[in-house]
Formats: C-alpha cells, structure tokens, sequence
C-alpha cells in the first residue's frame, strides 16, 4: 500500500475561498526530482538551484505548482530527514514566488508513524510562508 500525502493544498484550502485556490492551483504541476551527489548523499545545492531553474523558466503564483518529493520515485528511498530537508529547501528558494505542494509517500508502515510528525513540522513552515505574503 502506497499512502500518499499532500499538505500544503489540503492546509490552503481550509484558509482560502474557492476562488482563491483556483489561482493559486493553476498551470503546470511540476514532479520535481530531487537531486543526489554521486556517494547517494541528498544534494541540497542541486535541490536549490532546480527549485530556482523551475521559477526562473516560469513556474509562478498562476502559471504552476512546484511538488517536491513526490511521485518520482525516490521518496520511498529517502530518509524523513532528507524528505524533510528537501522540503525546507524548496520551501525557502521559492521565497512565496510560486505555491509549493509538498508530498512523500512510503510502503513501510514505520516511515508513515515518522511522516504524521512531518505534517507537524511542515504545517509551521507552511505557516511561516504564509505569514511572509506566500501569495
């Protein structure tokens, strides 16, 4: 069994009208890869300037949605800590220019009991982004 979560859009849609979401929740949703060094360690530089290449070649508020960790496969092979990492990143470089739905998904019912206090920690940083005008 594959449990996936998507955070961020169910977390706006209790904060937002219909019509809100709907501009938010357009264009093209972009299943980013998360980039690993040669050695299999996370690597965040890469991670960055995807994020940035993403934004700078028009994924913006309206025209499209980053999704990290998501449904290219390597989330089940990451740690809840490089998910978690991977994550804060992107979070942090799209600087509220595009909306960011973060997701993970694993087949190990150990890794699901980690990733309830993810949602934790993502709802403070999707708060936080928030705060800093994320729209």
């Amino acid at each position: 069994m594959v449990v996936e979560y998507s955070f961020m859009f169910k977390y706006q849609i209790l904060l937002m009208n219909p019509n809100n979401f709907k501009k938010i929740g357009r264009g093209v949703f972009v299943m980013m890869i998360t980039p690993f060094k040669k050695n299999r360690d996370l690597d965040l530089d890469g991670v960055r300037k995807n994020t940035r290449f993403l934004i700078d070649k028009g994924i913006k508020t309206g025209k499209g949605v980053l999704v990290p960790t998501g449904s290219t496969g390597e989330c089940p092979m990451m740690t809840v800590e490089e998910i978690k990492l991977t994550m804060k990143v992107v979070v942090e470089e799209a600087k509220g220019e595009v909306p960011v739905m973060p997701t993970c998904n694993s087949t190990e019912q150990n890794m699901l009991k980690k990733l309830v206090l993810l949602v934790l920690w993502l709802v403070l940083i999707i708060i936080g982004s928030l705060l800093r005008g994320f729209y």
